[in-house]
């Protein structure tokens, strides 16, 4: 990923939204689950002071906080939750991540790849630290790690690097460190791309293209993505200007696809941060997504809805 992209939810500069509807929906949301910094209830009581209805959380590889999340929605009467996911994949060289919507908690298959991905981060991340100190970069994999909920990524690094004055911001622990190529020959623990759409396929759920400007061949590799299940691209994302969006929706039309989007929000409490409810596509999406949930498993969703 290019973390010195302008679209990019890195970028520090502030944007503002110009759509024809209100945003009330908000896919792509981040907890301490994996790399966020607010718990899922410390989230959804971040949500109360937004006008979003549809919401979606979305932790990496892991899928923990969406019972405490949904104790809280189930509070409510006007907030909906999408059981979601984001899974980070590979192909052809390519990371690619892909959000997973309405999928089954308690599917089997999904549970095992998750506890074998935690295990693979917890290996890379050992690593990296360790190629780290070669830069001068002393950090402290127990003490990062005893802070996550067992997902550990970057992120996590990049905020030790803040705390003990490495850097000064997230961005630029990546632009100086953590995007260095060493480092992403380091990481393993993504699956294959087409192994991840066939796993939330499985677990009853919609696949879905994440942050797809981050990915270098996109062009080359959609057609082979929606033949195997492909549902969606992100749109309505991050800090995605009128001419990324416009980009990203003709793939849409002329794929079948459905334009999601979302914040990608962090906590990370940077500058212009991207925050719930500044970004999103229009509430038809969600319908659509109901549409196309239903037309490819009926009533076998992973999520009762």
């Amino acid at each position: 990923m290019n973390y010195q992209n302008y679209d990019s939810r890195y970028s520090i500069h502030k944007i503002t939204t110009n759509y024809s509807w209100p945003i009330q929906i908000d896919l792509h949301l981040h907890t301490t689950k994996s790399d966020g910094n607010l718990t899922p209830s410390q989230l959804i009581k971040l949500i109360d002071k937004t006008n979003l209805k549809i919401i979606s959380i979305t932790d990496h590889d892991n899928i923990n906080g969406l019972e405490e999340a949904r104790k809280e929605v189930d509070l409510r009467e006007n907030l909906t939750l999408i059981n979601g996911i984001e899974l980070s994949t590979t192909n052809n060289k390519d990371e690619i991540h892909i959000l997973g919507y309405f999928i089954d908690v308690h599917s089997k298959k999904l549970i095992d790849k998750i506890k074998e991905l935690k295990m693979q981060r917890i290996e890379s991340s050992k690593k990296i630290i360790s190629f780290l100190r070669k830069k001068n970069i002393f950090l402290s994999w127990e003490e990062i790690y005893s802070k996550t909920s067992g997902i550990i990524g970057r992120p996590h690094l990049a905020r030790a690097m803040i705390k003990q004055n490495y850097v000064k911001s997230i961005n630029e622990a990546f632009e100086k460190y953590l995007n260095d190529e060493t480092i992403k020959n380091i990481i393993k623990y993504k699956i294959n791309t087409f192994d991840a759409i066939r796993l939330i396929l499985d677990a009853g759920g919609l696949p879905v293209i994440a942050h797809p400007k981050s990915i270098n061949s996109l062009n080359n590799q959609i057609d082979k993505l929606v033949d195997i299940g492909l549902s969606g691209i992100e749109v309505y994302a991050e800090k995605y200007g009128e001419m990324t969006q416009n980009y990203y929706l003709k793939i849409c039309e002329k794929y079948n696809l459905i334009p999601t989007g979302g914040t990608d929000y962090h906590a990370n409490n940077q500058k212009y941060e991207m925050m719930p409810g500044m970004n999103g596509p229009p509430y038809s999406t969600y319908e659509m997504l109901i549409e196309k949930a239903k037309s490819i498993h009926g009533k076998n969703i992973g999520q009762k809805i």
